[in-house]
């Protein structure tokens, strides 16, 4: 009877254990996912308002966790900026509410959250800086 009392208690302490790695390691989908929206055209030939993020990764690497997917947040800002918002602060606004919403919805809250947003950062500072 022992062996089962601490047999039960062993399975209660890694259920808490688990259920706690769980908390700490955020949720993933927290955020809707952005899509490429309808009507983009990935075309490169026709210059980076239909390539997606240019001369970044569309789906950059956060370390050691994945992959983030950027191109739903790289079309719609090129398609804002086609139609006639080039380099205007609500098109960059977008930009990277939607990086960010990326972010969430990819790695929720936990450990990898920090460096996609980091990227996600960095890749509106260079579009706010560069005029692109």
């Amino acid at each position: 009877m022992a062996k089962n009392g601490k047999l039960r208690r062993f399975a209660v302490v890694l259920a808490c254990v688990a259920g706690g790695l769980g908390l700490g390691m955020g949720s993933a989908q927290a955020a809707s996912f952005v899509p490429v929206p309808d009507g983009y055209e990935y075309n490169p030939d026709r210059g980076a308002w239909h390539d997606y993020c240019t001369l970044s990764p569309d789906m950059p690497v956060v370390p050691p966790w994945g992959q983030v997917d950027f191109r739903g947040p790289c079309a719609n800002h090129d398609m804002c900026e086609e139609a006639g918002g080039a380099n205007t602060l609500r098109c960059d606004r977008l930009f990277f509410d939607l990086m960010h919403q990326q972010c969430e919805h990819t790695f929720g809250t936990g450990p990898a959250r920090g460096p996609c947003d980091f990227i996600a950062d960095t890749y509106y500072n260079a579009v706010r800086n560069t005029g692109n």
